[in-house]
């Protein structure tokens, strides 16, 4: 019985399968596709705009890593050594006849007609131990429908004269390209040497840039670093490297100059009365434009909304929760997961959070994992599962934390974090370190104490900062937990430390002790630390700086604390 399903058998699914070969038979893999060919979608493209070579090296082998490639096989077949040479240098091209070939021989090799199952899903759903293909159960599924069709501008559906580049087609005498990409590049040479007369019309100037991928992104080191950067980055990295763009050179600028100068390719800003157009737009996007995946998302009833502001994802979120949502999942750092919160806080809307920031201290703490992908499916498990926890929350003067309130020195490092904003997505906790000790030298007042904590009858006067836990640790460096307060937890209330001392030394113990089991920390004379707090008021001398949940929230002269309990519906793994 197959273990693992993938859905689709283009050339996606078929590098997929290829990557599952690596540990699993044929008989332990299902594909579901209704082509047999693996690049059988792929060929009627590459036929239709005249297609040589392939775009990269990378783009040109399904094998599951990139060394060897098929340079090794060409130095062979073109009995020339640079091919390697080429590969060395980021510059090599198998030709299609090439790929395709190795596409046929691949799929002999690797049992891919013993695994595949000619038939379309429609639908995919999560059951108990796995997933359900239209009554079929596997532990994994794998989707890799391919593109969802050729997207043709709504304006052009319907005119007579139009035809998508990715479609068999000759030319016209007269032909407008629609498109500013490499597709839209081939069709202009395409057409001119078809003795055409070209009009280009695209919105904005195409981009100019290397056919092959940078090699750093198909080795493992240049991955790792990819993937250590927080979602957004990876989203725009991926906008910036899949742009419409075509290489510079003058195999390209040649004949197009040349044409240009004889009257036969222009620019122009709109249609106009050719007698053909070939548009040279890619693919439709987006789930909903995929019947199984509109269909996934409509089972589980999904919306997609991005925060743009501060602010914004609390309102969002408490929007959801008015309109009967019942899980809001935040993605982003622990400051969206906050307002998130804040928004959901007294609500039975549960919030589910996937790591999207630079650190992600909550996530981690019960449990969720670094990795976005793998907390997605730790996500859908619990959701399977009906993994539901309700917990209490801090709240200082009405905004409520998941794990601590920083004062003072504490807050004045996140503050100036902060107004390095663009760094702290590349060096996170190097940025952190540095700026602990910036503030510390430079910009912290170290002369006298800056508030006093009332808890109670006691009054803890004299302190520089403090730190209110509600849950351990108090964050991450790297991989290691910085421990505080670890009776701290998602059931216990809040927790304080208060530091009566800025004097380095002391304070270099607390932290290498933080680093470890904290008891060095919470036993040091010039340290006050106090557990299971239902409330407190800090009572400044002056303004001093607060953060919550690791954002800087201002300067103020007093805050008032209060635990809230069985405030928040959270989703566990």
């Amino acid at each position: 019985m197959p273990r693992v399903a993938v859905v689709g058998s283009g050339l996606a699914g078929f590098t997929a399968y290829q990557t599952l070969r690596r540990a699993l038979e044929p008989g332990e893999i299902a594909v579901f596709g209704t082509e047999a060919d693996p690049a059988g979608a792929w060929r009627i493209r590459a036929a239709a705009i005249r297609q040589q070579e392939m775009r990269s090296e990378s783009d040109g082998h399904c094998l599951p890593t990139t060394f060897p490639g098929l340079a090794f096989g060409s130095v062979r077949s073109r009995r020339s050594l640079r091919p390697l040479l080429d590969s060395v240098l980021d510059r090599y091209h198998p030709t299609v006849d090439e790929f395709l070939s190795h596409v046929e021989s691949l799929r002999e090799r690797s049992g891919w007609d013993e695994s595949l199952v000619a038939r379309r899903v429609e639908r995919v759903r999560a059951v108990d131990g796995g997933f359900e293909l239209d009554g079929d159960r596997f532990q994994h599924v794998l989707l890799a429908p391919g593109h969802p069709g050729l997207n043709v501008p709504e304006e052009l559906r319907g005119d007579p004269r139009v035809v998508h580049s990715y479609e068999p087609h000759d030319y016209a005498p007269s032909v407008t390209v629609v498109g500013a990409g490499l597709a839209a590049a081939t069709e202009w040479l395409n057409a001119l040497a078809a003795g055409a007369e070209v009009v280009s019309v695209r919105r904005h100037e195409p981009e100019r840039r290397p056919l092959n991928v940078p090699r750093q992104y198909f080795s493992r080191r240049g991955l790792e670093s990819f993937h250590r950067l927080p979602p957004r980055e990876r989203v725009e990295r991926m906008r910036t490297l899949t742009a419409p763009s075509y290489p510079k050179g003058p195999q390209w600028d040649e004949p197009l100059e040349r044409a240009a100068l004889e009257g036969r390719f222009r620019v122009e800003p709109s249609l106009n009365g050719t007698a053909q157009v070939i548009c040279a737009t890619g693919f439709r996007r987006g789930f909903r434009s995929d019947a199984l995946l509109a269909r996934l998302a409509a089972d589980h009833d999904l919306t997609v909304a991005e925060t743009t502001r501060r602010g914004h994802a609390e309102r969002l979120a408490h929007g959801a929760a008015n309109d009967g949502v019942d899980v809001v999942v935040a993605m982003g750092g622990d400051g969206t997961l906050n307002e998130a919160a804040n928004g959901l806080a007294g609500t039975d809307t549960a919030l589910a959070p996937l790591p999207g920031g630079s650190t992600n201290v909550f996530a981690r703490t019960i449990g969720i994992a670094r990795d976005p992908l793998e907390a997605t499916g730790q996500l859908l498990s619990s959701l399977h599962r009906h993994s539901y926890r309700r917990i209490g929350v801090g709240c200082v003067n009405g905004r409520r934390f998941l794990f601590h309130t920083g004062l003072g020195f504490d807050a004045a490092v996140v503050a100036r974090v902060e107004r390095r904003n663009e760094l702290k997505r590349y060096a996170g906790h190097p940025l952190f370190v540095a700026s602990a000790f910036v503030t510390w030298f430079r910009h912290y007042d170290h002369s006298r104490p800056h508030f006093a904590i009332q808890i109670g009858d006691e009054l803890v006067d004299g302190c520089y900062f403090a730190i209110v836990s509600k849950t351990s640790p108090y964050t991450f460096l790297g991989s290691r937990p910085v421990v505080v307060a670890p009776e701290a937890g998602l059931d216990s209330r809040l927790s304080v430390t208060a530091f009566r001392t800025l004097r380095f030394a002391p304070v270099m113990a607390a932290v290498m002790s933080a680093l470890g089991s904290g008891k060095v920390l919470r036993r040091h004379p010039r340290l006050v630390h106090h557990a299971d707090v239902g409330s407190l008021t800090v009572l400044g001398s002056g303004p001093f700086p607060y953060q919550v949940d690791g954002d800087h929230l201002g300067d103020v002269d007093r805050l008032d604390f209060t635990y809230e309990e069985d405030a928040l519906t959270i989703v566990v793994p």
